[in-house]
This record gives C-alpha cells, sequence and structure tokens, in this order.
C-alpha cells in the first residue's frame, strides 16, 4: 500500500500520514513527529498508533508502523533509513524543541471551556 508524509511547519507537532489503498478511499492518520523519531530507535507510542525498530534488512533496517487497536489494525512496514532521512529534513526546517514557538496558542485556547 502507498502512503504519503506530510509535515508542515503550520502544525510543528505531527506528521500527516495519508494511506492510499487499492480499490479503497485514502485515510489520513496524525501522528507525533517525536513518536515517528523515536520509532526509529525504539519502541514508542500508545493506543491506536505503535512503532518499533526491526533490525536486520536494508542499510538501517526497517520501523514497523501499527496504526488501530490490537484487535483491529494495520502494520506497515517503513525502510528506516529513508524515514530517519526525511524527519531529519522536518528537524530542518522546525527544529526540535522550538514546536512551541510556532503554534497559534490564541487559536489553541478557543476550544478549551470557558474556567
Amino acid at each position: 500500500m502507498a502512503a504519503t508524509f506530510r509535515y508542515s511547519a503550520a502544525d510543528p507537532l505531527a506528521v500527516q500520514i495519508v494511506f492510499r489503498p487499492p480499490n479503497a478511499p485514502q485515510a489520513a492518520w496524525h501522528v507525533s513527529r517525536d513518536v515517528l523519531i523515536s520509532g526509529t530507535r525504539v519502541l514508542t507510542g500508545v493506543g491506536d498508533v505503535r512503532l518499533w525498530p526491526v533490525w536486520g534488512s536494508g542499510r538501517d533496517g526497517q520501523v514497523h508502523l501499527r496504526v488501530g487497536h490490537p484487535q483491529a489494525h494495520a502494520l506497515f512496514t517503513i525502510d528506516r533509513f529513508a524515514l530517519i532521512r526525511w524527519l531529519s529534513e522536518t528537524c530542518s526546517l522546525v527544529p526540535p524543541g522550538t514546536e512551541p514557538e510556532l503554534l497559534d496558542w490564541d487559536a489553541l485556547t478557543k476550544l478549551l471551556p470557558d474556567a
């Protein structure tokens, strides 16, 4: 199945992954960039998104990405080197730790109920 990874400084904490299964509508998931970075090294994620490295085949192995709950999920295999290279490009655009500087805090506070 083909998938497209998208990152924008307008949403600096998340990566959008658009899955395009054959003969089915595409599905988009938003995954924390930090979770993707961590998943290239160790088991990470909670709930409906889990990632872990698989050492061996390829230049630097692979990363498994599971989306969905344990009883009904999809498991994807990603080339680890390609993912690390792509994530480093996102880190050049928005260095880790600087994401809060780009968030629209006024818009976020409007989502909260009145105290």
